[in-house]
């Protein structure tokens, strides 16, 4: 009896660790993010690439990005794309657009360049879980997006510095 109520238990846990909340693969926004190199000084370079197929532009002040991070805090001043990347509580991060944000018609994609505090050597330790909130005027829409973490397969990306060979 014993053995069998302990059966259940980890095959009630295994179900629940496998159900995964995905983006649909038809999404019509696609965010991808590719760790560029991690530096000696504890920093790294990334880049995030939107691909949006909406049927309405984003412009300066309908729209916002939402995800998940744990480790990796962006640096301001290197932040491109007339954005910001907002830690809003713990691991929880948006991305909203500056005043002076050039509006992005649909099918249009676009890069958000930036160089992060601390060090990236795990595809686990990227952005996680994105969607966007876009206001329409009178409501607000949610919206998932399909997520693409570049493979980290080159030295710079896997090593934590150029004194630290894997």
């Amino acid at each position: 009896m014993r053995i069998l109520f302990y059966l259940f238990f980890m095959a009630l846990i295994l179900s629940a660790c496998s159900t995964v909340s995905e983006a649909p693969s038809n999404s019509p926004i696609t965010l991808t993010w590719k760790l560029q190199e991690n530096k000696d000084d504890g920093t790294f370079n990334a880049e995030f690439q939107l691909v949006h197929q909406l049927d309405d532009a984003l412009d300066a002040n309908n729209w916002a990005i939402y995800y998940n991070q744990i480790v990796g805090t962006p640096i301001p001043e290197t932040i491109g794309g007339a954005v910001t990347i907002d830690r809003i509580n713990g691991d929880f991060w948006r991305i909203a657009p500056h005043d002076n944000f050039t509006p992005l018609p649909a099918n249009t994609t676009w890069s958000i360049p930036y160089s992060g505090s601390g060090v990236i050597n795990k595809e686990a330790w990227g952005p996680l879980s994105p969607y966007l909130v876009l206001n329409t005027g009178a409501d607000e829409k949610i919206i998932p997006i399909k997520l693409e973490i570049m493979p980290l397969e080159e030295p710079v990306q896997i090593n934590r510095g150029s004194n630290d060979l894997v």
